[in-house]
């Protein structure tokens, strides 16, 4: 989004991006070489966007003056480096603890967040619950839909990058998946191997 916004804008973000705790209009007029007028208008812009919000009051001789800072949205425009942190924590846990190692770890972090999901299904059936854990999978970002009967497709890998050169990555959504199903999983197709997309069939584990 921060490519969308006009250059003063973008510099006016930038600028709050280097001066965490707030400035007030007359330190961004200055530093953007605008009037107060013009950088009123910009900030009523970036407030109804929810990309600043006002900051702690500046006290000085006179009557306290407004500070503007980023709203975490705005701070969300920035570039991250999360798929580089991760593949550096993966490939560490690797080199320490082989790929077994690896797959373990991923696994007890999937039982950790099913424990936390799996409450709200029971006293399902199988069929009832591939439904619910499609809509699950929505909302952490997958586009998973129900395909077929007692089958889960998702068009798009979230960690896809991470999964291509860990495909240990996979055994996070098949534990996942197990637990929150109480079924066997077969993961039949998979985009890190370079298909279309992922499917995964279920069978009721037996009691």
């Amino acid at each position: 989004m921060l490519e969308l916004l006009g250059e003063t804008q973008r510099s006016l973000l930038k600028i709050l991006a280097r001066n965490f705790n707030g400035l007030t209009v007359d330190q961004l007029a200055e530093k953007l070489s605008v009037s107060r007028n013009a950088v009123n208008q910009h900030l009523a812009s970036l407030e109804k966007n929810q990309l600043i919000k006002e900051g702690t009051a500046l006290h000085t001789a006179g009557r306290p003056s407004r500070t503007f800072t980023l709203s975490e949205r705005g701070k969300d425009l920035f570039p991250k480096q999360y798929p580089w942190f991760s593949e550096l924590i993966l490939q560490t846990i690797k080199d320490e603890s082989g790929a077994a190692g690896l797959s373990k770890f991923l696994k007890g972090i999937a039982r950790k967040l099913a424990s936390n999901i799996r409450k709200d299904l029971k006293g399902k059936n199988l069929n009832e619950k591939v439904g619910e854990v499609a809509a699950i999978m929505q909302s952490l970002s997958y586009d998973a839909s129900v395909s077929g009967r007692d089958e889960i497709e998702a068009t798009n890998c979230v960690y896809h990058h991470l999964a291509q050169k860990h495909s240990e990555v996979c055994d996070f959504d098949i534990e996942l998946l197990s637990h929150l199903l109480d079924a066997e999983v077969t993961h039949k197709e998979c985009m890190a191997k370079g298909q279309g997309k992922c499917r995964f069939s279920f069978v009721a584990k037996k009691t």
